[in-house]
C-alpha cells in the first residue's frame, strides 16, 4: 500500500498500469523461468541477502513502517545483479522489473521474484499439456476434392438437428455436407445468373447458417446472396438475392433461443462499412412472397424489389459504421448489440445497438482487425490482425487492452473463445496457437 499512497489520483494508477504482456529474449526466445536454473537462483538470492540491499531495506522501513519487511532491490540494483547472471540486455530487464513489481513501489523482493517466477512456470506447464478433451481422439483429414482446388472459405457446423453435421463453402461456391466422421454425405453447387451462365459469378466472400430455418446464407462480390436450404436428405437454392447496392464482404445470423417469438435477424456486412439488416416476419411460410409463376431454379429477387415483400421481410441499412470494408460482422441477441470489426485503425471493432440509441464502443488499435470473438457471459472481447498480436478487451473499456499475447509470425486470420476449457485459439497464415 506504500506504492499506493504515492499516487493521489487511483484512478490514474488504473489508466496507466501496464498491460500484461510476454517479454522473451529475442536473441534465444527464451523467458526467465526457462533461463533461471537452480545454480543462477542461488546467485540472485545471493545479491538480494547481500548487505547492500539490507542497507536499502532499513532506510525504507521508516517510512513503509513494516520491521518484518523483506529485503528489496531497486531498478539499478536490479539491473546489475540481472545482468551479471543473464547476461541481458537493460531494456528487458526494465520490463520484467515492472512486471514484477505489480504495485510500483520502486522494489521488488526475493518473494515477489518467485511468486512471478512460479506463475511462469505454471502457465508453461499449462500450456504444454492440452486438456484431455483435445487428446481423447485422433485427429482425421479427408481431402475435398469436390472443392476444385479452390480455398474453403467457411467451415459451418450443423448441431440443432443430431447428428452433428458440418457444412464447407468454398470460394468457388461449392457446398459439402460432412458427418462428424468426416464423410462425405451431400454436395451442391451455387448456380449463377441463368441470364448469363449457370456458374456462380465471382467469389463467395462468406457463408452463415440460418439456425432453425435449416439454410445457408452466402453472399459474394457479385452484389448477391444466396439462401440454400438444407435437409438430412436434400439439398438446394431457394432464393437469389440480388442487385445490393455495393459488395457484400460478411453475413451473420441472430436468433434469440430464450426468445423464439422474436423475428430473427440477418446482418449483412459492406465493403463500404455499412451493415444491412433483415428480419423475417413469417418463417413458417418461408423467407420471401413466393412468386405467382413457378420458376425454373432459385427465386430470383431484386434487392430494389423487396418492399412487395414487407409482410415476409422488415429491412434496414446502417451506413459508415466503418472507414473500411467489414470483414466480420457478429450479434448478440441477449444486448441486442451488432459487433463488427474492420482493418481501419479508427474503428477497428465497433458495438452499436440496434436501435442506435445510445454512443457505440469503438476500439482502435495498429492496422485494425482482421477477426475478433466475443464472449458475453465473460464479457470478454479478442481481436487479431496483421501486426499479429492478439489483444483481450473488456467489453466496457475500449481505451487499452487487458493483455497483448504473442507468437505468431503472420497475420491473425482467426481467434476463438473456448470457454468450456477456459482457452483461446488462434490460426494465422502459418500457424496454429492455443
Amino acid at each position: 500500500m506504500a506504492g499506493l499512497r504515492n499516487w493521489k489520483d487511483l484512478w490514474m494508477l488504473y489508466e496507466t498500469e501496464e498491460q500484461y504482456t510476454r517479454f522473451p529474449d529475442q536473441a534465444s526466445g527464451a523467458s526467465p523461468a526457462e533461463k533461471l536454473d537452480l545454480e543462477l537462483l542461488q546467485r540472485l538470492l545471493n545479491a538480494f541477502n547481500s548487505p547492500k540491499v539490507g542497507l536499502q531495506t532499513n532506510t525504507s522501513k521508516g517510512r513503509s513502517g513494516g520491521p518484518d519487511k523483506q529485503p528489496g532491490i531497486k531498478l539499478e540494483e536490479f539491473k546489475k545483479s540481472l545482468s551479471s547472471v543473464t547476461c541481458s540486455e537493460e531494456s528487458w530487464i526494465e520490463e520484467l522489473f515492472c512486471e514484477i513489481d505489480i504495485s510500483h513501489a520502486g522494489e521488488v523482493t526475493w518473494q515477489q521474484l518467485c511468486s512471478y517466477l512460479l506463475q511462469e512456470y505454471k502457465e508453461r506447464q499449462r500450456a504444454s499439456t492440452p486438456p484431455a478433451a483435445l487428446l481423447d481422439a485422433q485427429p482425421q483429414f479427408t481431402l475435398c476434392s469436390q472443392n476444385k482446388r479452390e480455398p474453403t472459405v467457411r467451415i459451418l457446423s450443423i448441431s440443432q438437428q443430431p447428428p452433428l453435421r458440418y457444412i464447407t463453402v468454398s470460394k468457388g461456391g461449392h457446398i459439402t455436407v460432412w458427418s462428424s466422421s468426416l464423410r462425405i454425405l451431400q454436395t451442391f453447387m451455387v448456380s449463377g445468373d441463368p441470364e448469363h451462365s449457370s456458374r456462380l459469378r465471382g467469389w463467395v466472400t462468406d457463408a452463415a447458417y440460418m439456425r432453425g430455418l435449416h439454410r445457408v446464407a452466402i453472399v459474394t462480390d457479385h452484389r448477391d446472396a444466396h439462401f440454400v436450404k438444407v435437409s438430412p436428405t436434400d439439398i438446394f437454392e431457394d432464393v437469389h438475392l440480388f442487385g445490393f447496392r455495393c459488395v457484400l464482404t460478411a453475413v451473420c445470423f441472430g436468433f434469440d433461443s430464450q426468445r423464439p417469438e422474436q423475428p430473427p435477424l440477418l446482418l449483412l456486412g459492406d465493403e463500404k462499412g455499412g451493415v444491412h439488416l433483415m428480419w423475417f416476419l413469417n418463417t413458417s411460410k418461408g423467407l420471401f412472397k413466393r412468386a405467382s409463376k413457378t420458376e425454373r431454379g432459385p427465386q430470383r429477387i431484386l434487392f430494389s424489389d423487396l418492399d412487395d415483400h414487407d409482410n415476409m421481410v422488415s429491412c434496414r441499412h446502417i451506413a459508415n459504421i466503418h472507414r473500411a470494408a467489414i470483414n466480420r460482422v457478429m450479434f448478440d441477441p441477449g444486448a441486442n448489440v451488432i459487433m463488427t470489426s474492420s482493418e481501419s485503425e479508427t474503428t477497428s471493432v465497433v458495438f452499436m445497438k440496434v436501435s442506435m440509441k445510445q454512443e457505440p464502443y469503438i476500439w482502435k488499435f495498429s492496422q485494425g482487425a482482421l477477426c475478433f470473438d466475443y464472449s458475453s457471459s465473460l464479457q470478454l472481447l479478442v481481436t487479431g490482425g496483421k501486426d499479429r498480436k492478439i489483444r483481450l478487451w473488456s467489453r466496457y473499456v475500449t481505451f487499452s487492452p487487458l493483455a497483448v499475447l504473442q507468437g505468431h509470425q503472420a497475420s491473425v486470420m482467426d481467434v476463438a473463445i473456448y470457454q468450456p476449457v477456459e482457452q483461446i485459439f488462434s490460426y494465422s497464415r502459418d500457424s496454429v496457437s492455443l
